[in-house]
């Protein structure tokens, strides 16, 4: 099917991605999930579930309501001395790669962090 963008004419529409993750999905390694989400009209996450097939966990959250894993609330840890940027293996091969880096950590400069790390 070809997409005609009418979903964005909606309130709400819902994302799927059956195979987020296809990449480690045919190298037969973990990295992979199914994720569903309800996002608004003005492209607000409403709610969202990534179930990772390998592990079994099951991940949710609501807006309003928080975040779980397998029913148990997620906690976060904010370390105001570290900003840490979690991408897949293909955006590092981005021509954006390097411009965002730089941008990354110009803005963690401005916000007073004194580490930056990246993990893949």
């Amino acid at each position: 099917l070809k997409d005609d963008s009418s979903r964005f004419q909606k309130e709400y529409f819902w994302c799927i991605d059956p195979l987020d993750g296809t990449l480690p999905f045919t190298e037969g390694q973990e990295g992979y999930s199914v994720s569903i989400s309800l996002v608004s009209k003005n492209g607000e996450p409403i709610l969202g579930v990534i179930y990772n097939p390998v592990s079994g966990d099951l991940y949710f959250a609501m807006k309003g309501c928080g975040g779980y894993k397998n029913e148990i609330p997620i906690s976060l840890n904010y370390s105001k001395s570290c900003f840490t940027f979690i991408t897949d293996r293909s955006f590092i091969n981005s021509v954006d790669y390097e411009s965002l880096l730089n941008k990354l950590r110009s803005v963690s400069k401005e916000k007073g962090l004194k580490n930056f790390e990246i993990i893949i």
